[in-house]
């Protein structure tokens, strides 16, 4: 067993502790948008194809303090670089953060990291240039507080966001692990009717209609260590084929919702690329009555560039309450003082920044009336 890392969207941790969880998988702390956890290498492809609401799965090859370069450059040349890359290896130093320590500037951590490496690994080849040619092996650099964590970014350059089935997209689109993170959180049960009376392009209502079939979220992309040595092709094999075969057809209701008729047909052909069976129609929110005594909605409503006209509208949520009694309420706001607007106070509620711009998730779990 060693230390991974699943980042995340920060604010939203509880999503990815929770998936984690019900993987089996032991947390050791979750906070920052990283989730540090203990799990195996022959773990990885599983972790990359079924995690929803993660970022990224890193895994961490040590920790150690460093207050001078020189004490960051023994570190770095004192880990296992030659057990994990091959001779032909390319390893980016693609990302550095520094936070209350006494080294700060990213650039010269990069490049002494960088260098630690190269020795390492030329010394072990006896090779003077490394060609750089081969699979790829990114490396995260944390430093807090003088501590220092090197890890490997398992995922690669493209986020676990990127599921492959999003084929087109509205402007400023909510990111499908934010998303996923959403439906996760909401504790939403697929007995339950799941309605989003503000869609867009699908995004929160196909990845909760992925979650009832079963699909795994990253069943149809390529991550960097499909091609690590350290990991067999059987087993990357054999996770997929199982994943290929998890996927099943319960009964299950989502419907999707907008005004806008462009949004609702770029839904729905990313419906049919996920796999996912969605009922989209065009409506106003206003005007969407509830069919069912009880019920979920999920809903990312419009705010941003045009506030006045974003603050008007999520004012006139309050028709909810009216139109789906009983129903529990999970609603993306910018306004701190949204639960005023809505008339009653959120059970729960999650900050984060989305687009760049912070926003509530106010969660209204008791019947609202």
């Amino acid at each position: 067993m060693m230390e991974f890392i699943a980042t995340c969207t920060l604010g939203l941790e509880g999503a990815p502790a929770r998936e984690l969880k019900n993987m089996g998988y032991r947390i050791i702390d979750s906070e920052n948008g990283r989730i540090r956890f203990m799990a195996t290498v022959e773990d990885i492809p599983k972790l990359n194809i079924w995690m929803r609401s993660a970022e990224r799965i890193l895994m961490v090859l040590g920790r150690f303090k460093a207050e001078t370069f020189d004490d960051l450059f023994e570190g770095v040349f004192s880990l296992s670089w030659n057990d994990l890359i091959p001779r032909e290896g390319k390893f980016p130093v693609v990302k550095v953060r520094s936070v209350r320590s006494k080294l700060f500037s990213i650039s010269s951590i990069q490049s002494v990291v960088k260098k630690a490496i190269v020795e390492k690994l030329s010394y072990r080849h006896r090779i003077r240039t490394l060609p750089e040619t081969g699979p790829e092996y990114p490396i995260h650099v944390y430093l807090k507080d003088d501590v220092v964590t090197i890890a490997v970014d398992t995922t690669g350059k493209n986020g676990l966001h990127k599921r492959g089935y999003r084929k087109k997209a509205v402007e400023a689109p909510l990111r499908e692990t934010i998303a996923a993170s959403l439906v996760i959180l909401s504790h939403w049960r697929y007995e339950e009717t799941l309605i989003d009376p503000f869609c867009g392009s699908g995004t929160i209502c196909i990845e909760a209609g992925m979650m009832a079939c079963n699909i795994a979220p990253g069943l149809k992309r390529h991550f960097c260590s499909e091609n690590w040595g350290i990991i067999s092709k059987d087993k990357w094999k054999n996770e997929k084929d199982l994943a290929k075969s998890s996927v099943r057809n319960e009964g299950y209701e989502i419907i999707g919702s907008d005004i806008d008729e462009k949004a609702l047909e770029i839904a729905k052909i990313n419906a049919k690329s996920a796999g996912a069976d969605i009922k989209f129609m065009r409506s106003s929110f206003d005007e969407l009555k509830a069919t069912e005594p009880t019920g979920v909605i999920i809903t990312n409503p419009p705010y941003g560039a045009r506030l006045k006209e974003s603050r008007k509208i999520h004012k006139d949520l309050r028709i909810l309450r009216k139109n789906f009694p009983g129903w529990k309420y999970h609603i993306i706001s910018p306004f701190g003082n949204f639960e005023r607007m809505f008339g009653k106070r959120a059970d729960k509620k999650f900050s984060f920044f989305n687009s760049g711009i912070k926003v509530f998730f106010y969660q209204f779990w008791r019947a609202v009336s």
